[in-house]
């Protein structure tokens, strides 16, 4: 399984923003630069779910806390893929 967890150089990058596009009266879609798909789903309680196509959904306070969820989890993918090169490479 893959660590997603932030690499040596998160203090060095940013990664850039998702960009939600609403496309009913309760769901938001994503699309990462790899077409990963991302969705964020505003529930009748007021929570929220973010979605990761194929991989599932977690439930969150509201919609605005599942897209950070959303961007933190994509952010920690990128971050995973990145490493600092050490002087002598």
């Amino acid at each position: 399984m893959t660590d997603h967890s932030k690499s040596d150089v998160s203090e060095l990058v940013r990664v850039v923003q998702l960009k939600w596009e609403e496309v009913a009266d309760t769901f938001w879609s994503a699309q990462d630069p790899f077409n990963t798909h991302y969705g964020v789903l505003a529930r009748p309680d007021g929570s929220g779910s973010w979605y990761l196509w194929p991989d599932g959904h977690t439930r969150c306070e509201n919609v605005d806390a599942a897209k950070a969820a959303a961007q933190s989890d994509f952010e920690r993918r990128i971050l995973a893929c990145l490493t600092a090169r050490k002087e002598n490479e």
